[in-house]
């Protein structure tokens, strides 16, 4: 997932053709740098993102085994 927030471009877990993904990253378009934010606790493919209160949340999404009913800050 693709997300906007803060000023910055998030890229959320996702499916690299393999295996899903439980990583954070953030691209910065001031210095053209993409940077690692965090690990997700679980591999979250379609995945719902969202801002409240300058934190970033994800929620559900789809490990490769079952749909999640889990949310976590990133």
């Amino acid at each position: 997932m693709i997300f906007v927030a803060l000023g910055y471009l998030y890229a959320v877990g996702g499916h690299d053709g393999i295996i899903y993904l439980k990583t954070v990253e953030r691209y910065n378009p001031v210095t053209n740098e993409w940077t690692y934010v965090s690990s997700m606790g679980a591999r979250r493919g379609g995945v719902g993102v969202a801002t409240l209160g300058g934190c970033l949340y994800a929620t559900g999404g789809y490990d490769g085994t079952s749909n999640l009913n889990t949310s976590g800050t990133l």
